[in-house]
């Protein structure tokens, strides 16, 4: 069987409505396999890197946001292919 990277990203900008309902979702997923990344977009978003700790980051804007996807993807590659992916 092949490894998959299964990787979703959340963004927001701003806080949940429903913290627990947020922490179910994200674990669910991660039951799942799935890695889940999550990046707060400006100052209202700061609640997302402590909801999703360690895996949350605040950025300064949506511009911000495929780098950060694209870094994420490219680690999240290196652990499940680290003889592949060039450091």
């Amino acid at each position: 069987e092949k490894k998959r990277l299964q990787l979703v990203v959340v963004s927001a900008d701003g806080g949940s409505d429903n913290k627990s309902v947020t922490m179910q979702a994200k674990e669910a997923l991660k039951s799942m396999g799935v890695v889940v990344k999550a990046a707060g977009i400006g100052a209202g978003a700061r609640e997302v890197e402590a909801t999703y700790y360690p895996d949350g980051k605040n950025l300064d804007s949506f511009e911000d946001l495929p780098d950060f996807a694209a870094g994420e993807i490219i680690a999240e590659a290196k652990n499940l292919y680290p003889r592949k992916v060039k450091r």
